[in-house]
C-alpha cells in the first residue's frame, strides 16, 4: 500500500509511521468544531475544542466541569464544594467573641498567674488566697465553647504567698510554677487529673528575698526559666535556669543563680505597692534567646540573654530603654508569626496612655531594637495583661481604666514590621476595676482565657473568660482547591475548571518562575497564607501552570 501524505511531500507530511503531528500556534484559533486540536507552544500544552472552549489535556494537564455555585471569573481560583459543585473561594469576618464569666474563688485573692496543660487540655490558675492566711492555692479549668468550668481549689503551700508566676514546661511535661514564699523564693510543680491538681513538695530557687517573678520556657534549651527581683541584693534582676528531666521533684534540677541585670528593679503597679509585676521575660524563638523588661524607677528597660543547657547558665547582653520615661503595668508577649516581641506599658509620660511596642533584637549586638509606640488607649491605664493567638496570629491586649468609668477593655492587634494596629476595643466588664490579670491561649480550643480578680461588687473575687480572637473564616481547605476557572460563568452554568498540569492564562501581576499560593479569600501571592494551599508555578505575569 503506498505511503499516505498529509502535506506537500514525505518530508513535510503530518502523519508519519511513527507518529502523527498537529498545527501549532500560540494562541486559540477564531474558529473550531467540537474534536479539533492543536499545539499551543506559549503553554506547551495539546488542546482539543469542546464545543464551548479549548482545554489542554495530556501531560497531567486537563480540566474537570460541574455546574457552578453562584458566580466564576475567567482565571479565577475555584473549589469543590461538599455537593460536588464547584465555586469561588470566599471569606466571613468572625468577630471577637467574650463568653460569660465563670468565679473559680469566691473572697479575697491576690497575685494571680495561669498555665495551660496541653497534656491536660486544662488551665491551672494560680492565686493567694487572702481569707485562708494567705496561703497558696490553684484551681484547674476545662474551656467548652465560650465557657470555663473549674473544680475545687487546692492549696499547694502552708505559707504566705506572693508574686506567683507559672509556665507549662514542655520537656517536663508539666506546669511549674514559682512563688515568694514568706521572703523567699520557692519553685513547684503540679500534675493534672480532669480537674484536679496534685502540686509536689516545693524546692528553694532563691534563699534570699524574692519578688516580682517571671517565667518562660525556652524550647532549644529545653529549659524553664524564672527572673525575679533580688531584695537582698540591690534589687538587681536575677534568673535561675530550671531543668525537668522526670516524674516527682527529684526530676528538678534547679541552676545556680544568675544576674540578668546590674539595675534596680522596680515595682511598676501605679500604687506602688508591690502589686506590680515587676519583671517580665518570654523566649523570642526565632532569635533563640530571652527577652527581660522591667521598669527601674525612671524608665522601662529591656534586654536579652540565651540559655546554656549545658550546665543551666546564662550569657546575658546589654540593657536599654524601650521607654524613655515613667513606664508602668507592663505585659511583653512573643509573636511567633511575625518574629517579635510586643512589649505593652503604661506611659506617664504620655499622660498615662496604653501603650503597644513592637522590639526585635539585633543580631550584632544581641540589644533590644524598637519599632514606634502606638497608643491603644488615650484614658489612663492601670493594668495589662497580653496573650498571642497562633490559630489567628494576632495579640490580645487587656487592660483598666477608672476614667471616664471603671472598666476593663480587650482589643485584638496584628503586628505587620515594627508597628501593630488594633482593632476596636470589647468591653469585657462594666462598672468596676480588674486586677492581677492573667492570660493564657488554650491550643486545643483555640480560645484565650483571661482571669482576674474582679474588683468594685465583685467583692475581690477569682473571676475567668473565654475570649475568642477576632478572625476571617473561609471556605478554602488545605484539600478542597480545584483549580482556575476557565471563562466566566454564573450560578448554574457547567464550569469547566483547568487543574494541575494545566496552564492558565487570565492572571495578572503574577511573579515569573515563583511559586504563588492561593490565599484565604483565593487571590494568589508568594506567600503561603492559611490555609497553605499551592496554586502553581507562573510562567509569566499572566499565565500560570497549575498544581492542585
Amino acid at each position: 500500500m503506498a505511503p499516505l501524505f498529509v502535506g506537500s511531500n514525505s518530508d513535510d507530511s503530518r502523519i508519519r509511521s511513527d507518529r502523527v503531528s498537529v498545527a501549532a500556534s500560540t494562541s486559540n484559533p477564531a474558529s473550531a468544531v467540537t474534536g479539533d486540536a492543536y499545539y499551543n507552544s506559549s503553554d506547551n500544552a495539546l488542546k482539543i475544542y469542546s464545543g464551548s472552549d479549548w482545554a489542554s489535556v495530556g501531560a497531567g494537564g486537563g480540566s474537570i466541569t460541574g455546574i457552578a455555585s453562584g458566580s466564576l471569573s475567567d482565571g479565577q481560583a475555584a473549589i469543590v464544594h461538599s455537593d460536588g459543585k464547584v465555586g469561588a473561594i470566599s471569606t466571613t469576618g468572625v468577630t471577637l467573641g467574650i463568653g460569660s464569666s465563670d468565679t473559680w474563688y469566691t473572697g479575697g485573692n491576690l497575685f494571680t498567674a495561669s498555665a495551660y496543660d496541653p497534656i491536660a487540655q486544662r488551665v491551672a490558675v494560680f492565686y493567694r488566697d487572702t481569707s485562708a492566711s494567705s496561703y497558696g492555692k490553684v484551681v484547674i479549668g476545662t474551656v467548652t465553647g465560650l465557657g470555663i468550668t473549674f473544680g475545687s481549689p487546692v492549696q499547694f503551700v502552708n505559707s504566705e504567698t506572693a508574686n506567683i508566676a507559672a509556665v507549662y514546661d514542655e520537656s517536663g511535661g508539666r506546669i511549674l510554677f514559682a512563688f515568694r514564699k514568706d521572703g523567699p523564693g520557692e519553685i513547684d510543680q503540679i500534675t493534672i487529673s480532669g480537674d484536679v491538681p496534685t502540686p509536689f513538695s516545693g524546692q528553694t530557687l532563691h534563699g534570699g528575698s524574692t519578688q516580682f517573678i517571671s517565667a518562660a520556657y525556652d524550647s532549644t534549651a529545653k529549659r524553664s526559666v524564672f527572673c525575679y527581683r533580688d531584695n537582698s541584693d540591690g534589687n538587681y534582676l536575677k534568673a535561675n535556669v530550671v531543668q525537668a528531666v522526670g516524674g516527682g521533684i527529684v526530676g528538678l534540677t534547679i541552676g545556680s543563680e544568675q544576674t540578668v541585670a546590674y539595675e534596680s528593679v522596680s515595682d511598676d503597679a501605679q500604687s506602688g505597692t508591690g502589686e506590680g509585676k515587676g519583671t517580665q521575660v518570654v523566649y523570642h524563638a526565632d532569635k533563640n534567646r530571652m527577652v527581660a523588661t522591667f521598669y527601674n524607677g525612671s524608665t522601662g528597660r529591656a534586654g536579652t540573654f540565651s540559655v546554656n543547657a549545658t550546665n543551666n547558665t546564662i550569657s546575658a547582653s546589654s540593657f536599654n530603654n524601650f521607654n524613655n520615661g515613667s513606664t508602668r503595668a507592663i505585659s511583653t508577649v512573643y509573636d511567633e508569626n511575625a518574629k517579635k516581641v510586643v512589649i505593652v506599658y503604661r506611659d506617664n509620660s504620655n499622660s498615662n496612655r496604653g501603650t503597644a511596642l513592637i522590639a526585635d533584637i539585633d543580631d550584632s549586638s544581641n540589644n533590644m531594637i524598637y519599632g514606634t509606640p502606638v497608643v491603644f488607649e488615650t484614658n489612663t491605664i492601670y493594668k495589662t495583661a497580653v496573650q498571642y493567638d497562633p490559630s489567628t496570629k494576632k495579640v490580645l491586649v487587656f487592660w483598666t481604666i477608672s476614667s471616664p468609668t471603671n472598666a476593663t477593655y480587650v482589643a485584638a492587634g496584628t503586628v505587620s514590621g515594627d508597628s501593630i494596629t488594633f482593632e476596636e476595643k470589647e468591653l469585657i466588664v462594666a462598672d468596676y476595676e480588674s486586677d492581677y490579670m492573667t492570660s493564657v491561649y488554650d491550643s486545643n480550643n483555640e480560645k484565650v482565657v483571661f482571669s482576674y480578680r474582679g474588683g468594685g461588687h465583685q467583692s475581690n473575687d477569682g473571676m475567668s473568660y473565654v475570649i475568642r480572637t477576632p478572625f476571617v473564616d473561609t471556605n478554602l481547605t488545605a484539600d478542597n482547591f480545584a483549580g482556575f476557572s476557565n471563562a466566566a460563568y454564573t450560578n448554574g452554568q457547567t464550569a469547566t475548571i483547568q487543574v494541575s498540569g494545566s496552564v492558565d492564562d487570565a492572571q495578572s501581576g503574577l511573579t515569573t518562575a515563583r511559586t504563588h499560593y492561593v490565599q484565604n479569600d483565593g487571590t494568589l501571592s508568594t506567600t503561603a497564607g492559611t490555609p497553605s494551599v499551592v496554586g502553581g508555578t507562573a510562567i509569566s505575569a499572566t499565565k500560570i501552570i497549575v498544581q492542585g
